[in-house]
């Protein structure tokens, strides 16, 4: 790092890579997936093969080469994820301020164009934004086809998050977040033996931190900019390093690597061989779109789950399509807790806690399920109650019925002297029951 040398750390090379899914509004069967085999080409997109990541991946997901720096991964739930890098260059000492200030132009520039953004960052929203109206529209026939639960396209290209209510151009909606993974890897030096947290440089530690939690230094990727640059770098300077409690939580086995996760990040460290370096990243890029996929499965569904019985009702959702629904997200999410291959490093298990842990994907499920078990039993119980009421109006049809016979023997009873109390005691058998049955239903 610039102005130590500890460890052979002089100079570093940073990498940024982004990850910003979206959803086309349904799942891709096959028909669907040769459709869009097809036409990718036609568009210069160029389809990856994947057959080295097979033991990662869950089957039948594609990728495809958009441009340089922009790669696309299809999932078959319909979630698709834009993976772009940004270019490799040699920080400076606080080297993390920048990087924030590039989060919140990237946010900016992907999610809401239309604010003054940096050119590379629109031309990178604009470019997501031109697959996703193509994808949807090779999907518009299945769409069609499909009831209004399972479309779910309320977050494809309409007023969906980054949807601008004051430009009203849903054209720029449709896109939720932009998550970085940041590599850094220093250069000019032999690699290095066990890599652990106090073996790293002090001032990049304080750097690690604050991709980590941008807060640190009081920014978020929503904020406007980082404002006071030398403020900033007091508060790193501030940041305490000696206690144990400051230590990062490395999940990489690996002596040459270490890997830092948080809810806003996931910075990986170290000096990978050179047979090693470009297929270690993509594995992290692999494992990192694979966890953003479900997550933001489970953040669609969750904005998209009526909050009542009228809008469910509203929308046509049932009980029993929920149920599947319930089904197919555990099957969805099996995606980034197990892997089917036998060789497979042991390592990938703490890494995809790791991601786990740190993404809240966990806890952010489990809500949605609450959720979506309050609707469905709420659906449940509204069903049975009107079953119920259907049911007594039938008891009642039928006890009209009998009554209407038994009126002619109330009748002639009546006509009968000695059948008047037997005909008095009748009808008020009639009337009672009558009574008791509309008491029950209603």
């Amino acid at each position: 790092m610039v102005g130590q040398t500890v460890s052979g750390w002089s100079t570093v090379r940073l990498r940024q890579i982004r990850f910003v899914p979206f959803y086309i509004g349904t799942e891709i069967d096959d028909d669907l997936i040769k459709k869009i085999d097809e036409v990718m080409p036609e568009n210069n997109y160029k389809k990856r093969d994947l057959e080295k990541h097979s033991e990662i991946l869950p089957s039948g997901v594609s990728a495809y080469d958009i441009s340089g720096r922009h790669q696309l991964f299809v999932f078959r739930k319909g979630i698709c994820v834009s993976v772009l890098t940004d270019e490799e260059y040699n920080p400076e000492d606080f080297f993390s301020i920048k990087s924030c200030q590039e989060r919140i132009d990237a946010h900016r520039g992907i999610l809401t164009p239309e604010k003054d953004p940096v050119e590379r960052y629109r031309k990178d929203g604009d470019e997501i934004r031109a697959i996703e109206r193509l994808l949807v529209s090779l999907a518009d026939e299945q769409i069609r086809a499909m009831s209004r639960f399972k479309r779910g396209r309320k977050t494809a290209l309409t007023r969906w998050e980054s949807f601008n209510k004051e430009l009203n151009e849903s054209k720029k909606g449709g896109l939720s977040y932009v998550m970085t993974l940041h590599v850094i890897t220093p250069t000019g030096a032999e690699p290095f033996g066990n890599l652990d947290w106090n073996d790293i440089p002090k001032q990049m530690r304080r750097n690690i931190k604050v991709l980590l939690d941008p807060a640190i230094i009081d920014l978020e990727d929503t904020s406007e900019s980082v404002g006071d640059i030398e403020g900033k770098k007091k508060l790193m300077a501030n940041i305490n390093l000696d206690s144990k409690e400051s230590e990062e939580k490395d999940y990489e086995k690996r002596e040459n690597l270490a890997t830092f996760m948080s809810w806003s990040s996931v910075v990986v460290v170290g000096m990978p061989t050179e047979n090693e370096k470009e297929n270690d990243i993509e594995e992290y890029v692999i494992l990192e779109v694979i966890l953003q996929s479900n997550w933001y499965l489970i953040h669609r569904k969750e904005k998209t789950l009526p909050s009542t019985i009228e809008e469910a009702k509203k929308r046509k959702y049932t009980a029993a399509e929920m149920r599947m629904d319930q089904y197919k997200l555990d099957r969805y999410l099996e995606e980034t807790t197990y892997h089917s291959g036998s060789t497979l490093p042991a390592r990938f298990n703490d890494i995809q806690k790791g991601l786990l842990s740190s993404s809240r994907l966990s806890i952010k499920t489990a809500r949605y399920k609450r959720m979506a078990k309050d609707v469905s039993e709420s659906m449940m119980y509204d069903y049975q109650l009107r079953q119920s009421r259907y049911g007594g109006a039938s008891e009642i049809l039928l006890l009209i019925i009998a009554v209407l016979n038994a009126a002619t023997i109330v009748y002639s009873l009546a006509n009968n002297t000695h059948g008047t109390a037997v005909a008095a005691a009748a009808a008020l058998v009639i009337v009672v029951g009558a009574y008791a049955a509309w008491r029950r239903y209603w």
